[in-house]
């Protein structure tokens, strides 16, 4: 893992934004080589977001 970005507080966009958001935000996150393709990231369900879960967590395949 090499980072657990914050989604934005608030009601649940909908998946496809937490999708968007999600790959934007591991893309762009430190730790990522530059250029590198190969992340992959779990981010919040509705039912964890609206526990107050708002994570993704960033995961680089080598």
């Amino acid at each position: 893992m090499y980072a657990t970005p914050a989604l934005p507080e608030g009601k649940f966009p909908g998946d496809a934004k937490v999708t968007q958001l999600s790959q934007s935000l591991c893309q762009a996150a430190p730790g990522l080589p530059s250029g590198a393709t190969n992340f992959v990231y779990a981010a919040p369900t509705e039912t964890q977001w609206n526990l107050g879960q708002h994570k993704v967590y960033c995961l680089y395949k080598a």
